[in-house]
């Protein structure tokens, strides 16, 4: 018979984990150079980097100008700086239609750069209204979330001891090389401890 004095059963769930931080995007580190930086600019280069089984990897592509991008938004200073010129874009630029469907592949991973708010803006420029825009944030801020005290100090010095060469395929490799570098555990001074 029924009775109130019984101790409710509790189904077994097994044994209790702690519970864990969601697995974490892989990282893609982003540079965009571009034809100027007027308000109607945009992108003439796109490069990627990322950490991958056999080391840090790149990727990148010049962008032939869709014929709705301003030629007027074209600075010369912007091309001394690159070293870019439009005949170059016009003889070896990708169509910008076929890079920005390779960027589709950028969906899934967290992409950052050292300069989010341009990198984002030719992004979405290359990609057009058609797609989706893509978050781009702060390597800092990435480095915030990610990397402990010791490891974000060496990404600091890892970019400090580098000068960026303003080619997207470089400077993309530039951070991810540097991110490598401070994931690198820091060899344990054998030297100093053996004369100890």
């Amino acid at each position: 018979p029924w009775s109130c004095k019984t101790e409710p059963v509790m189904p077994r769930l097994g044994p209790v984990r702690p519970l864990t931080r969601p697995p974490e995007r892989p990282l893609v580190f982003l540079d965009i150079e571009a034809s100027s930086l007027a308000p109607d600019s945009w992108p003439v280069e796109i490069g990627c980097a990322w950490i991958g089984p056999a080391g840090v990897e790149v990727s990148e592509a010049l962008i032939r100008p869709r014929p709705d991008w301003p030629l007027s938004s074209w600075s010369a200073r912007a091309g001394e700086v690159h070293g870019i010129s439009l005949a170059q874009l016009e003889a070896a630029g990708y169509p910008a239609e076929n890079v920005a469907r390779a960027t589709d592949a950028l969906r899934d991973v967290d992409l950052v750069s050292n300069n989010p708010h341009w990198d984002a803006y030719w992004l979405a420029r290359l990609r057009g209204p058609e797609r989706p825009a893509l978050r781009v944030r702060l390597l800092r801020s990435v480095a915030a979330e990610r990397l402990d005290a010791a490891a974000a100090d060496r990404l600091a010095l890892a970019l400090l001891r580098r000068t960026a060469p303003h080619r997207a395929g470089a400077d993309a490799l530039q951070l991810a090389t540097a991110w490598a570098e401070a994931l690198a555990p820091r060899p344990r001074q054998a030297a100093s401890n053996a004369a100890a």
